[in-house]
């Protein structure tokens, strides 16, 4: 994905986990992509809130292998809880929005795939996002 023109704003619709709909916003003007409503009802301030800003946090540690890792001087991670549903966006720092793009869908994917099932959050994911509650038992 080339830089966008300064100042424009496009918008994507994807369908993904659970056949949920995701926006994904790439705006020129804030050098950023943002996807929305990665986590509905998520109280702001509230203990799923921090964990998953510390998760967020994460993916700019050394401690994670590069091929997961994101580089901060080409991104930064960040998190928005707006009327308790939590989106997440990338500062593209150096112009380069497809390594933007690419990282910010895997920061989603992982977000459903490691940080809800390993921190145990399938009372939520049942709730939330249609999960089986049978699943895992």
């Amino acid at each position: 994905m080339a830089s966008p023109p300064k100042g424009s704003r496009a918008l994507f619709t994807l369908r993904w986990h659970r056949d949920r709909t995701f926006e994904v916003i790439v705006d020129g003007a804030a050098k950023c992509i943002r996807v929305t409503e990665v986590l509905p009802n998520v109280p702001a301030h509230s203990a799923m809130d921090r964990a998953y800003r510390q998760f967020l946090q994460e993916f700019v540690s050394d401690e994670l292998p590069e091929h997961r890792r994101i580089d901060p001087r080409k991104a930064l991670p960040r998190c928005v809880n707006r009327h308790g549903t939590l989106s997440v966006a990338l500062q593209v720092r150096d112009g380069d929005y497809a390594y933007a793009m690419r990282k910010l869908l895997a920061v989603v994917d992982e977000t459903y795939q490691l940080f809800l099932t390993l921190n145990d959050y399938s009372d939520y994911m049942v709730r939330n996002l249609g999960a089986n509650p049978d699943w895992g038992k």
